[in-house]
This record gives C-alpha cells, structure tokens and sequence, in this order.
C-alpha cells in the first residue's frame, strides 16, 4: 500500500463529538503555510491535518481487536485520546450507526501492514507549534479483519478461530504491549446486536450465531495470550469506571478528564 490515501469521509463527527478541551485536536481553524508538508491530508471541516498512521518503533503500541459491530473503531478512538497517544480524529461512517477512526487502522493487503505518508519530523513540528504533547504511544486496529479471525474456520465454537500466525506476526512487527478486546456479554447485548445487524445489512439471526461462542472461546482459548485484556463494552457505553481503569492500567495512563461527556456522546450517537 506504501502511501496510498483512505479518502476521507467529508462529514466529520464534530455533531456528535465536539471539539472541546482534552481529547481533541484544537478546534481552530489556521494556515498550514510553512509548518506541515502538502502530503499530508487536511481535513476539510477544520483545516487540520488528517494525519495517517506512521509505524515508529519508539513508540509503545497497543492494539484493539475485536468482532465488527462491537464498537471497536470508538474504542480505538477513545484509547488515542489520552495524553501520550495521538489525538486521532473520529469520523461518522456513511448511514450514520458507525464510527471510524482512519488514522489508527493498519491494512492488511497481505503484503503490509502500515501506511505512512509523512514523516515524525513533520508531525513533531505541528504538535509543538499547536501546543499538542509529544507523542509517545499509539493505539491500532487492523482492517479489515478486526479481530485477525479464519474467517472459514469451523471449530466447536461455531465463530472464527484466531489466525496465530497472522496476529504473532503483526504483533511481533509492532511490538504490541496490550491488545484491548472489546466484548459484548450481557449489558446492551440485544441493542447493539440490532446495530451491528443493521450496519452489516444482514439478518439479526445470522450476526447473533456470529456472536454466540465468541465469549467462550476468547475465554477457552486465550487467543491474544497474556496481552489480552478484555471489556464489558455494554458496561463501559454505560459509564462503568472498573472497565474504563482496565483500560487505563493496560495504557499506563491517567483518566480523560471529560470521559464521562464521551462516553454519554457516543451511547447517545448509537442510540442505546
């Protein structure tokens, strides 16, 4: 993939996430003139750069894997909103149930599994002259297979087995600290179950057999090994602070301090 651009989405989600205080990029409009190179994206509702992901091995990495539909993309989101991470901007995907996060996904082509299209030195720079902290860590996601699964696989599970060769491998790339598994029990299990359903086009049946023995074999088989840390992602859209400290113990980073204003965002934008 090299360089190759995602396009980006032309509405943003400042609608529904506004772009106030910490865990935002600045919300003012400014010239780029001088100060970031005419490579990188802009984006066109603020005037800032839409910055794509560049693999840098100084960086601490952490990885969200998780079944589609489970709020993965937010979650993504939400992880590289904290002070270490890179602010990544979030997008409304078209139909308006789903939200992504373009700059933390990693494309598995087969061949590759980053894009770069600007350098540290360029970034670096913008966040010094916008007063944006160094960044030091970074949260992913691979596309488009989100939780690295065979997706013909049959086991007695009846979901799809991990591919340990796929994740050690891109693990081992990034030397992936956690991987932050997002997981759907019992809380908000039927509405996000319609959501998922609905953003996939697909019958509630199908995407419910699709869900059913996720949860047991995550658990019987420990396929992330002893990186994974799970979430009651139905407890966390809830604004249920354990899961929100599993995720801060696993980042090494103090709590947003407007996380509960994004967590009432989002369950608000999906309407649960």
């Amino acid at each position: 993939m090299g360089n190759q651009r995602i396009k980006i989405e032309k509405r943003s989600a400042t609608k529904y996430f506004k772009n106030q205080g910490p865990g935002h990029w600045p919300s003012h409009k400014r010239s780029l003139a001088g100060s970031i190179s005419d490579v990188v994206p802009i984006n066109p509702e603020n005037g800032l750069p839409q910055i794509r992901h560049v693999h840098n091995p100084d960086y601490a990495y952490y990885m969200v894997c998780y079944l589609g539909g489970q709020c993965g993309s937010w979650l993504t989101w939400l992880i590289n909103q904290h002070t270490s991470f890179p602010k990544y901007l979030v997008h409304v995907k078209p139909g308006d149930r789903d939200v992504g996060c373009y700059d933390a996904d990693v494309w598995n082509n087969g061949t590759e599994y980053y894009t770069a299209n600007t350098s540290e030195r360029m970034l670096e720079s913008f966040r010094r002259d916008n007063g944006i902290p160094s960044v030091t860590k970074s949260c992913i996601k691979v596309g488009p297979n989100h939780n690295l699964g065979m997706r013909y696989e049959k086991n007695k599970y009846r979901c799809a087995a991990i591919d340990q060769e796929l994740y050690h491998e891109i693990a081992d790339r990034f030397n992936i600290k956690k991987v932050i598994v997002p997981v759907v029990y019992k809380t908000h299990y039927e509405s996000l179950l319609i959501r998922a359903s609905l953003i996939f086009n697909e019958p509630v049946e199908i995407r419910r057999k699709n869900w059913k023995g996720w949860p047991i074999y995550i658990k019987h088989k420990q396929p992330y090994d002893d990186r994974a840390v799970y979430i009651d992602i139905g407890k966390l859209i809830d604004g249920d602070m354990d899961e929100y400290q599993k995720i801060l113990d696993a980042i090494e980073e103090e709590p947003l301090s407007n996380i509960n204003e994004l967590i009432t965002e989002y369950k608000s934008f999906i309407n649960i």
